[in-house]
């Protein structure tokens, strides 16, 4: 059921968090990483999701593969109050599935775009608000480069690394 038994609250993402981001590796070659991300339909509701699946390739297929896994395999798109079922059962899921468009990879930029995707969704509380963020980078020149540079230097200087102006101007801070 996807569920955690770490004690320790840092190691992993907790199932019944008000906003999940899941990065997912798809098997290659080449190897390809995309992002899903589950926002809450409400702040007030606990059994309904909205999933966001970002992929910077775009690619029907893989869209498809994520959301049947996740359908079942799991308990993630189900209320919080069967999250903890010792099996998935989508029959009680109140999910809504959405692929949301981005600007396309134009080099081997998926996990640097991944990382991003999950930044710009750590600023927003809703799928609405996720999509008009990404919806902003499609005025990013540059894009491929920019999101190399941007995620190898917040990797290496632990999180010390400041907001450049273009991700300030997607994000609306």
């Amino acid at each position: 059921a996807w569920k955690s038994y770490h004690e320790d609250p840092f190691t992993t993402a907790s199932t019944d968090a008000h906003k999940l981001m899941i990065p997912i590796q798809m098997p290659g070659p080449p190897e390809h990483f995309l992002g899903v991300i589950r926002f809450p339909v409400s702040r007030d509701s606990s059994h309904a999701w909205d999933f966001a699946i970002i992929d910077s390739l775009d690619n029907d297929t893989y869209t498809e593969e994520v959301q049947v896994l996740f359908e079942t395999k799991s308990t993630l798109a189900n209320g919080c109050d069967q999250i903890h079922n010792d099996g998935p059962n989508a029959s009680h899921a109140s999910a809504t599935w959405k692929r949301v468009p981005c600007v396309k990879q134009g080099e081997s930029e998926c996990g640097c775009r991944m990382i991003l995707h999950f930044y710009i969704a750590a600023f927003c509380n809703s799928l609405v608000e996720f999509e008009q963020k990404i919806e902003n980078l499609n005025g990013v020149e540059s894009l491929p480069l920019r999101v190399r540079s941007w995620a190898v230097n917040w990797l290496e200087t632990n999180d010390k690394v400041d907001e450049p102006e273009w991700l300030r101007n997607v994000i609306g801070q």
